[in-house]
């Protein structure tokens, strides 16, 4: 097969020349290479102190956020009748009240997510310049019809993952009732504020620091499915229900995946924001958000599935390329 001179043939059918893109634009080939992720840094942690962080970070942000919830309901309670409460059933009643303002979403929200930000920052600093490529701060491989494509996958990944549980345990899923509960407490612009806390905050905070710090520091000593499946079972783990851990343990891995697939955390931003978007939108406006006799369900579904079946051979290359230390 041919090849213009100054374009190198590549096996690699998702491969890009840089004239591809409309404008002249380069856009940056699918080819995970051996050895590169980020350059050889000055400032490297093993990888049990990598895996502790996270672990003390996630008790960190529940803790800080525990309290801050409790804090802020005890002065909202103190500033409504004038003296602090101390029975717990009214101090759940001011609670549930404060869920349904935006500013309860963001106290309810934040701090945790404040933390993963604060600590992926701070781990950052000894990488020095370097730090940018590390956390894959960079625009993404591929064609943006790839990104968006992988955006919207893992949707179906957590249905799929939901429907094996309800089958292996029998019957339905013994989930919290809070989080749907609380979707539905929000009304009028809360929804918008409600939607953005709980899409864009995350996305951003924990992208940093799971797939931007943990999967960083892991994947330079493992290789890179085990380093792409430690980061998603911690991810899982840090959402603390039993049954809500498995379910996000996919979007976990995926995000691991596509991160390192298009070697761009944008993505993987861009895909948990996706997911959490859909699930608050899908609690909103189907009868039934957790089967797939419902339209608005079955519909949300067969468009993710679609977009996993476009997306999973790009992102299967995430799993390629070992860094080297």
């Amino acid at each position: 097969m041919s090849q213009p001179p100054d374009e190198p043939y590549s096996p690699d059918p998702l491969h890009v020349p840089p004239h591809a893109d409309s404008g002249g634009a380069p856009t940056r080939p699918f080819s995970p290479v051996k050895g590169e992720c980020g350059g050889q840094p000055s400032f490297e942690l093993p990888w049990w102190m990598a895996i502790g962080i996270a672990g003390m970070t996630v008790v960190i942000g529940s803790i800080l956020s525990v309290l801050v919830v409790v804090v802020v309901s005890l002065v909202a309670a103190a500033a409504g009748s004038g003296e602090l409460i101390s029975d717990p059933l009214e101090l759940d009643a001011v609670m549930n009240r404060l869920q349904r303002s935006a500013f309860g979403s963001a106290v309810l929200i934040v701090p945790q997510q404040l933390v993963f930000l604060a600590v992926a920052l701070l781990l950052a600093w000894p990488l020095g310049r370097q730090w940018r490529s590390r956390y894959r701060l960079q625009k993404p491989r591929g064609r943006p019809w790839q990104w968006v494509a992988a955006s919207f996958a893992p949707m179906a990944l957590g249905m799929l993952a939901s429907s094996l549980l309800e089958w292996l345990n029998g019957g339905p899923l013994e989930l919290p009732q809070v989080f749907g509960e609380w979707f539905l407490q929000q009304q009028g612009w809360n929804v918008v504020a409600f939607l953005l806390l709980i899409s864009l905050v995350p996305a951003v905070c924990e992208e940093m620091f799971f797939r931007g710090f943990l999967l960083g520091s892991l994947e330079r000593r493992f290789s890179p499915w085990l380093a792409i499946g430690i980061t998603g079972v911690v991810f899982g783990l840090a959402h603390l229900h039993p049954v809500h851990v498995v379910l996000v343990i996919p979007l976990g891995i995926w995000t691991a995946l596509v991160a390192r697939a298009f070697d761009s955390v944008y993505v993987a931003m861009s895909a948990h924001l996706v997911n959490n978007a859909t699930s608050v939108l899908l609690v909103l406006g189907a009868d039934d958000p957790e089967s797939l006799a419902d339209p608005v369900t079955a519909g949300t579904f067969a468009v993710s599935l679609a977009a996993l079946a476009v997306s999973l051979p790009s992102a299967l290359r995430g799993g390629r390329g070992r860094c080297e230390v």
